[in-house]
């Protein structure tokens, strides 16, 4: 993790202790929601970064499963770039 990842942003019932673990590794920013997570990955990232969302756990205490919560994603991220709603880029999974 210290080599791959320059900062871990976590976030839901679970973030807190994720990022307790991880603070050990890398820089960590835990936040509550989703829309929090991805500000905080547009605050965080680097020009030619890659940003991926990569959920550890379940998301139960806000989605109702994963493909909503993937939806979500997509679209927090697209209101915050110039992406269309039916572009996909392939780094944006």
């Amino acid at each position: 993790v210290s080599r791959q990842v320059r900062v871990a942003i976590c976030f839901g019932q679970i973030g807190g202790v994720i990022g307790s673990l991880w603070s050990g590794y890398t820089t960590t920013v835990v936040v509550e929601t989703l829309p929090e997570a991805v500000n905080a990955a547009f605050e965080n990232a680097v020009p030619g970064e890659t940003v991926l969302f990569s959920p550890g756990t379940s998301s139960f205490d806000q989605y109702p499963g994963y493909e909503a919560r993937g939806d979500a994603f997509k679209r927090e991220v697209m209101s915050r770039t110039s992406l269309s709603p039916t572009t996909t880029p392939a780094n944006l999974t």
